[in-house]
């Protein structure tokens, strides 16, 4: 059925994109920094790309790095369009005082018609996409959305693409810039703004590496022991053996890396939804052929 397979409803700050192939997050100002982030990839990497020099040995790096670009921004993207597992609140067993903090103060989600606790699914509420995320393991500004069970892949992949594109620009500008500083006969015919381009690029890129590097190490070792930022923050498993979803090392990365990406249960809740409706549209028109036959008579 054309669109059956489409996000219909409003989650939360998550709204329908793109004729609804996407569930998009829509968090506030301050939570949303995905543009600052493909800004700081994009400008230092076309100023690399200006600074290379046209010689055959820049072709590799070159190559390297619109290779990391890619992957980068292509992981980014996913990232902030795949919905990261958003499961329905379920309502409080007893009423509340309409307060704003009681309205937040969820401890269950609802799925198939049963009540499960948060912890079971390894579930929080976020404020920042005021939304139940599974397996969620922490909002990111960098990418404009909660990171779960479905995009923590992507992000883990955005950080790692993206620390490796610093390791080769910065690698290769600072080669370009040693070189530069030992040759009498480069500094001559060199602008002095090319050698300040190099430096602060290296230096820019350096600083890239030790922190989204030192956060891909991070997440390393959670996947390791498949724990999340949540989790790990808030000592929820306070040894290893306390952690029942640790299958070893192995086992642990091999699901993160070749494990599928879980359903929507989101779109199999609007999928239901507009199944339903068309069943009402159908009962509609038949009742209707029913009531202009009888008139007929």
């Amino acid at each position: 059925m054309p669109g059956q397979d489409r996000y219909r409803s409003v989650r939360g700050r998550y709204r329908p994109c793109c004729g609804g192939r996407c569930l998009l997050a829509r968090p506030r100002s301050g939570d949303d920094a995905s543009g600052a982030s493909v800004t700081m990839i994009l400008v230092p990497t076309a100023s690399f790309f200006y600074l290379l020099p046209r010689k055959q040995s820049s072709i590799l790096p070159a190559c390297l790095a619109l290779l990391c670009l890619t992957l980068s921004l292509a992981s980014l993207v996913a990232a902030m369009v795949t919905e990261p597992g958003i499961l329905p609140a379920a309502p409080p067993d007893e009423p509340r005082e309409e307060t704003k903090q009681a309205r937040r103060k969820i401890t269950h989600v609802v799925i198939r018609g049963h009540r499960i606790k948060l912890q079971e699914r390894r579930a929080k509420y976020t404020r920042h996409t005021d939304s139940v995320v599974e397996r969620f393991d922490h909002h990111c500004p960098w990418v404009g959305n909660a990171v779960g069970l479905r995009n923590y892949y992507y992000f883990v992949a955005f950080v790692f693409w993206t620390t490796s594109l610093a390791l080769v620009v910065g690698l290769k500008s600072g080669l370009r810039l040693y070189t530069l500083s030992k040759s009498k006969h480069y500094l001559d015919r060199v602008e002095p703004w090319h050698v300040i381009g190099l430096a602060s690029l290296t230096a820019y890129c350096v600083v890239i590496f030790l922190l989204v590097g030192g956060l891909f190490a991070y997440h390393f070792t959670l996947i390791s022991r498949n724990l999340t930022t949540n989790e790990d923050l808030r000592a929820t498993y306070p040894s290893r053996r306390s952690n029942p979803h640790d299958r070893g090392c192995v086992q642990n990365w091999r699901a993160c890396l070749f494990g599928k990406t879980p359903p929507s249960y989101v779109l199999q809740l609007d999928r239901e939804e507009l199944l339903g409706d068309v069943e009402l549209a159908r009962r509609g028109e038949v009742e209707d052929e029913f009531r202009d036959a009888k008139d007929v008579v």
